[in-house]
């Protein structure tokens, strides 16, 4: 989104007139009418102007307060009959829209909507490779999948990390898999693998010690739940698969997830029974729903999530 948002503005404006026509509203903190009054303007000693608007929560269900009061006419309006010399970009960085309302739908018949939607599996893995290309780096697959593996998703820190491998790299233009484990920091998505891991080998003194050191670093504790309830639910899948016949290429495609997550979510469901899996995600299923009813403190609740998970994981073993 971001990338997009710079090449309108490297393709519209020159650099002497950037300052003049050129202008960034945030909805929580200034009224839409001020940006639609200024996307009208016709353009000061140039061809273009850009108008961007920023968190338009009432494109959402999502209820705000503290904010302004926005009066939304004239922005339906403006969606109507929109200004020819200037380029009106409404940057929403939320996962969904709100599809019954009557902005919403009026943007879909009207504007030009580009979706940005998270990279997984295969496609983040080729958006990596052209990112390497482009820094003119050299990375075999293993040094690819160790990046994938620690980089996490989030496209703006794996390329700011590829950026660091290339200044690195200098002249020589070649990073290896070892380079990269030692360069890369660790992203959240790292840590709930390594959690994860020690969960499957039943040790729960390092899983508490990565718990931790999630929450001293204010990670939220829903999206905790929610990135671990991911990784089993991928064990989950790839042992019913396998229980099916299904070989790992056919899986990967199944799911939609990179080859090496796979290979790595095989060797891990060899370790759980399917019971145990399906106990595992219904107490991340209970969990979830005890933080967004607010039962008990989100601290506690995880807490007691591992202790559960760790009760599934050893119940076998008492017997």
């Amino acid at each position: 989104m971001n990338k997009t948002k710079h090449l309108i503005l490297k393709n519209a404006l020159d650099d002497e007139n950037m300052d003049f026509n050129y202008s960034q509203y945030d909805m929580e903190e200034t009224l839409v009418e001020t940006a639609v009054d200024d996307a009208r303007t016709l353009p000061f000693l140039g061809e273009r102007r850009v108008v961007v608007i920023e968190k338009p929560f009432f494109l959402t269900g999502e209820k705000k307060n503290n904010v302004p009061e926005h009066t939304l006419d004239q922005l339906e309006e403006y969606i109507k009959d929109p200004n020819p010399s200037t380029i009106f970009i409404i940057y929403a960085q939320y996962d969904k829209l709100d599809e019954r309302k009557k902005l919403t739908k009026l943007l879909r018949k009207e504007a030009e909507v580009v979706e940005a939607k998270p990279l997984s599996g295969y496609h983040l893995e080729q958006w990596i490779k052209e990112q390497v290309d482009v820094a003119k780096l050299h990375m075999d697959q293993r040094a690819i999948e160790t990046l994938m593996q620690l980089g996490g998703t989030q496209l703006s820190t794996l390329n700011k990390e590829i950026e660091k491998l290339a200044l690195y790299a200098g002249e020589q233009n070649r990073v290896s898999a070892e380079e990269v484990e030692l360069l890369v920091s660790k992203s959240l998505e790292t840590n709930i693998f390594s959690f994860v891991d020690k969960v499957v080998r039943k040790d729960t003194k390092q899983s508490f010690m990565i718990l931790t050191d999630l929450l001293k670093q204010k990670e939220e504790p829903i999206k905790i739940v929610a990135l671990l309830a991911s990784q089993f639910r991928l064990i989950y899948q790839v042992k019913s698969y396998s229980q099916k016949g299904y070989g790992q290429k056919q899986m990967a495609s199944l799911i939609g997830a990179a080859p090496f997550r796979i290979q790595i979510a095989s060797k891990q469901s060899a370790l759980f029974e399917q019971h145990e899996l399906y106990a595992i995600m219904q107490a991340f299923a209970q969990a979830d729903y005890e933080m967004k009813t607010g039962k008990m403190e989100k601290e506690l609740i995880l807490e007691l999530l591992l202790l559960k998970i760790h009760q599934i994981r050893n119940k076998k073993t008492a017997l």
